[in-house]
């Protein structure tokens, strides 16, 4: 996999991985749970390992919420 600096937040990952409604489909929220997820920073642990593969990147993990 790739890393790129140029993700620098959660929504530069959103937008890499297609956009909020390819984020809604691919974990099954709304899109509200994405846009309160950008707006905050920090997008879900959960979400990591699905986001990394669609993405093909090394994504940052500071910008996940692990623990």
């Amino acid at each position: 996999m790739k890393h790129t600096n140029e993700l620098k937040t959660a929504s530069d990952i959103v937008a890499l991985a297609g956009g909020t409604e390819t984020i809604c489909q691919m974990f099954g929220v709304k899109e509200r749970v994405v846009f309160h997820h950008r707006k905050i920073g920090l997008l879900p642990a959960k979400w990591f390992s699905r986001l990394e593969y669609k993405t093909g990147q090394t994504l940052p993990r500071h910008l996940f919420s692990f623990i």
